[in-house]
C-alpha cells in the first residue's frame, strides 16, 4: 500500500502553464483505484498518469489545466490506531518539509461523503510557479486514505475541492490490479558498450549509420550521476547528397563527424530525473560551425538567411532540450512509476520547442508496459520488461507557429499549412534498475508547405536502435 506522496513533490516542475482555463468542471468520469478499495468522480479531461507515483492507488493529472491528484491507501496496520487529526497532521507536515518556502493552514474538520475527514491547505513558492496543495485524510470503513491535489496559485482550488469531495470508499471491494514498479537504481560507477544503427530518409536522401559507443557513470555530487557517452566507431553509407553531389556528401559527412565527436555529458539525480548538461558550449560551437561551413556562398542574401535559420534552430537550449528528451525516452518518463502489464495509458502533456519561444502545444502520449521478456536474445527467464511509448504533436496552432518562425527567419511568401511529428520508442529494460538492454525509436515528420501558391508535402523518417552490454 502507498505510504508517501513524494512523487507529488517531484512532479512540481510540470506545473508551468499558469493562467490556463479551468478544466475542473464539465462532464465527469468514474475512476477506480488500483487496489480495489476506493473511487472518485473526476473531469473527463483528467487522465491516469502511471509515472507520477509507484505507490498511489489513484493517479490523475490534467497537465494542460494544471490539476493533479493522488490517493494513497493506508490499511489499519499501517496507522497503528493513531487519531485521524494526528494522522493528517503528520502526513501534511511531512509534505510541507519538502516544499520550498512552504506554509500550512490550520486543520479543517469536514466530511467526505459520510466519513470524517481532515484537510490542510499548503502553499509553496517553486522556481517556476506558486503552488497550492490540498492534503486531506479520510477515515474509511476498511482503511484510511490520503488525498493530495495541487494546482498553481491562481488555479481552480475550489474546483479541486469539489473533485476531492466526490471521493468514496467502494461499496464492494474489487480485485487489486497487478502493477509492475519501475525503479531507477543505476550504480554509482559503471561502464557499458553499445552497438547502434541509424537509418534516415529525407527528401530523396537515404543513409544508414552503424557504430559502437561506450557509456560510463560516475558520481557528480550528492545524489547525482554524471552520464558520459563516447562514440568509438561509426560507418556512414547511403545516398548522401542524393548520390550525385559529392560536395554536399562531403559536407554532410563533416556534419555527422562533428555531431558524434565529444558528445556532451549530462547529470541526472538518483530519482532518474534529468538535472543539467555539462560541457555543452564547445559541442554547440563545433556542430554549428560544421553546419555553417558548407552553406552556399553564391548569394549573399540567401547565405545570410540560411545562417540566421541555422543559428536560430541550433542553440544551446535546443541541444539541451534534445538531450533531456532522449533521457526521458530512455529513463525519465518511466522512473518511479508503476504500470499494469498490457494496459495502455493515454494522456496529454505540454510540448515546447525552444525555437518557438514560450508557446506550448498539446502533445498526445501513450505508455504501455507490454510484458516481461528476456533481457537479451537467448537469455533464460524474463527478467526485463518491454516498454512502449508513442507521442504526437500536430494541429493548426503548431503549424502556424512553425510558419511564423520560418517567415521570420527566411522571409518570402512561405507558409507551413500542416505539421505533424510522430514518435514511437520501444525499450527493453530491467524493472529493478531501469538499465536498458535494447532501444529503438522511429520518428516521422510530415510538413506541408505552401510557397508561391504551390503546396507540397514532405515526409522525413529517422529510425535508431541500440543494444547494450554490461
Amino acid at each position: 500500500m502507498a505510504r508517501t506522496v513524494w512523487r507529488a513533490v517531484a512532479c512540481m516542475g510540470l506545473v508551468v502553464l499558469a493562467g490556463c482555463a479551468s478544466t475542473v468542471g464539465g462532464e465527469r468520469q468514474r475512476v477506480l483505484s488500483d487496489d480495489g478499495l476506493s473511487e472518485i468522480e473526476a473531469p473527463r479531461a483528467w487522465e491516469t498518469r502511471p509515472n507520477f507515483s509507484a505507490k498511489a492507488d489513484i493517479r490523475l493529472a490534467d497537465a494542460i489545466g494544471d490539476n493533479y491528484l493522488l490517493v494513497n491507501t493506508y490499511l489499519p496496520e499501517d496507522t497503528r490506531e493513531m487519531p485521524l487529526d494526528e494522522f493528517g497532521s503528520r502526513l501534511s507536515g511531512a509534505l510541507l518539509k519538502n516544499l520550498a518556502g512552504g506554509k500550512m493552514s490550520a486543520p479543517r474538520a469536514m466530511k467526505i461523503g459520510d466519513r470524517p475527514a481532515i484537510e490542510h491547505e499548503l502553499r509553496s513558492q517553486d522556481e517556476d510557479a506558486a503552488i497550492v496543495y490540498l492534503s486531506t485524510v479520510v477515515e474509511g470503513a476498511r482503511a484510511r486514505y490520503h488525498l493530495v491535489a495541487w494546482t498553481v496559485a491562481d488555479g481552480d482550488v475550489a474546483g479541486l475541492r469539489r473533485v476531492m469531495a466526490s471521493f468514496r470508499e467502494s461499496a464492494v471491494r474489487r480485485a487489486a490490479v497487478e502493477r509492475v514498479e519501475l525503479v531507477f537504481d543505476w550504480p554509482q560507477r559503471l561502464r557499458s558498450q553499445a552497438s547502434f544503427q541509424l537509418k534516415s530518409s529525407k527528401r530523396g536522401e537515404q543513409y544508414e549509420m552503424r557504430g559502437e559507443s561506450q557509456m560510463s557513470l560516475r558520481p557528480a555530487g550528492e545524489g547525482e550521476l554524471l552520464v558520459s557517452t563516447r562514440v568509438t566507431r561509426h560507418q556512414l553509407s547511403g545516398s548522401l547528397g542524393g548520390g550525385q553531389d559529392k560536395q554536399k556528401e562531403a559536407y554532410l559527412q563533416g556534419v555527422v563527424k562533428a555531431t558524434l565527436t565529444e558528445l556532451p555529458d549530462y547529470v541526472v539525480n538518483t530519482d532518474g530525473e534529468f538535472v543539467r548538461v555539462q560541457n555543452l558550449p564547445a559541442y554547440h560551437r563545433r556542430v554549428q560551425d560544421a553546419l555553417l561551413k558548407g552553406l552556399p556562398t553564391g548569394n549573399p542574401e540567401a547565405l545570410a538567411k540560411a545562417r540566421q535559420m541555422v543559428q536560430g534552430m541550433l542553440t544551446e537550449e535546443t541541444l539541451a532540450v534534445s538531450l533531456q528528451a532522449e533521457w526521458g525516452h530512455l529513463v525519465g518518463n518511466w522512473a518511479g512509476g508503476a504500470y499494469a502489464p498490457g494496459q495502455t495509458y493515454r494522456y496529454t502533456v505540454p510540448y515546447q520547442a525552444p525555437a518557438l519561444g514560450q508557446r506550448s502545444f498539446p502533445m498526445e502520449m501513450t505508455q504501455q508496459l507490454v510484458g516481461h521478456v528476456p533481457c537479451q536474445a537467448g537469455a533464460r527467464g524474463k527478467a526485463c520488461v518491454r516498454l512502449l511509448q508513442t507521442t504526437r504533436v500536430a494541429g493548426p496552432e503548431y503549424a502556424e507557429a512553425m510558419s511564423d518562425y520560418v517567415r521570420k527567419t527566411t522571409g518570402g511568401d512561405v507558409r507551413i499549412t500542416g505539421m505533424e511529428v510522430l514518435s514511437t520508442v520501444e525499450l527493453v529494460a530491467d524493472p529493478e534498475t531501469l538499465l536498458p538492454y535494447a532501444t529503438s525509436k522511429k520518428e516521422t515528420k510530415r510538413v506541408t508547405v505552401n510557397a508561391g501558391g504551390r503546396s507540397t508535402t514532405s515526409e522525413d523518417v529517422k529510425e535508431t536502435s541500440a543494444s547494450y552490454r554490461y
